[in-house]
């Protein structure tokens, strides 16, 4: 198996690799990538600002690979989308093998050494080639369908946030980076909050977007955030939910949750998705025990940068010759 430039006569065998990866069984979201021509479209925008590769066994196109470059040199982070690739099945390991062979080595020549991916859960073999490559399951993309009631118990105060939150709410946004930034999780707590505090004044203003705030005793103990999916058709997707650790474990996070399912119901969603840190043991606790099943990871390799100057060209007959002085010395 070769590897070369992806071609624009490999484009459209391409699209068909692509959509072929994004057929899903009938309980999970369907992808925004659903037939050949969305499937070109994303392919085609990627190749603006990527390297595109293709796996070939022969003269046939077996499997691709659209690599973002980043802006310039130096330490960076890349992130290959779930519609940057794709690989015919009966040769998903060795194409996606080749394939990362390539694109690691251009990678790390502009000083990139943090690689991304998003994969689909299904087929497993796309999983398990880029897990033998180094890389580890950062983040679970789960989803589930649509439910209004959760048989949350207790219902407490649930409201819409309104811009009077916004204090309230970024007081819960700092408390989950804190939280973050403890084990095994270790996200370091960067907190901008005139960012934070921008961000959720714009998301209470979208009606296309929803806060809605949980108090106990007129405080803020809670919230949701959640908006339509990207990437799946008639989904809704959970960005922020954060319950403040004095209260955890009474039902505030499932009454938030149902609060989230109701409007998502009434306004035509079908599936309600989020995303989570793998290693945060209470979300993945949370979001399965409701439900939620693993539809997509996002996987990372962090490469030693070192390998930037100890590598091949490193003149290890100098070293040896060092020794040999160092040796003859202690004679």
């Amino acid at each position: 198996m070769r590897v070369e430039t992806l071609a624009d006569r490999h484009l459209m065998t391409a699209a068909d690799l692509l959509l072929g990866a994004q057929i899903w069984r009938t309980a999970a979201p369907v992808s925004r990538v659903a037939d050949n021509d969305t499937a070109f479209q994303a392919i085609t925008e990627s190749l603006h600002s990527g390297l595109g590769l293709g796996a070939m066994e022969g003269n046939e196109l077996v499997g691709f690979l659209i690599v973002p470059l980043p802006s310039g040199p130096g330490p960076a982070r890349i992130t290959i989308l779930d519609t940057q690739h794709g690989a015919s099945q009966p040769y998903v390991r060795d194409a996606y093998r080749a394939l990362y062979e390539a694109a690691a080595a251009e990678l790390v020549n502009l000083g990139c050494f943090w690689h991304k991916i998003r994969v689909l859960t299904e087929p497993p073999e796309s999983v398990d080639s880029f897990v033998e490559m180094g890389f580890g399951i950062d983040q679970i993309k789960g989803s589930r369908p649509i439910s209004p009631t959760l048989s949350s118990g207790q219902i407490r105060s649930i409201e819409e946030a309104v811009r009077d939150d916004v204090n309230d709410l970024a007081r819960l946004w700092v408390e989950l980076a804190t939280y973050h930034a403890r084990s095994p999780i270790l996200n370091p707590a960067l907190v901008d909050l005139p960012a934070i505090r921008n961000d959720l004044v714009a998301t209470i203003e979208d009606e296309g977007r929803k806060i809605f705030v949980a108090r106990q005793n007129g405080n803020a103990v809670g919230m949701i955030e959640a908006h339509p999916d990207a990437h799946y058709q008639d989904t809704v997707t959970i960005g922020l939910n954060i319950v403040t650790g004095a209260v955890r474990s009474q039902g505030i996070g499932t009454t938030l949750l149902e609060a989230v399912m109701r409007w998502s119901g009434s306004a035509g969603y079908q599936h309600c998705a989020v995303s989570w840190a793998s290693p945060n043991l209470v979300s993945d606790a949370f979001y399965r025990a409701h439900g939620f099943v693993p539809i997509r990871y996002e996987l990372a390799r962090q490469i030693d940068p070192r390998v930037s100057w100890a590598n091949e060209s490193l003149n290890f007959s100098l070293l040896d010759g060092a020794w040999r002085s160092a040796e003859s010395g202690n004679e």
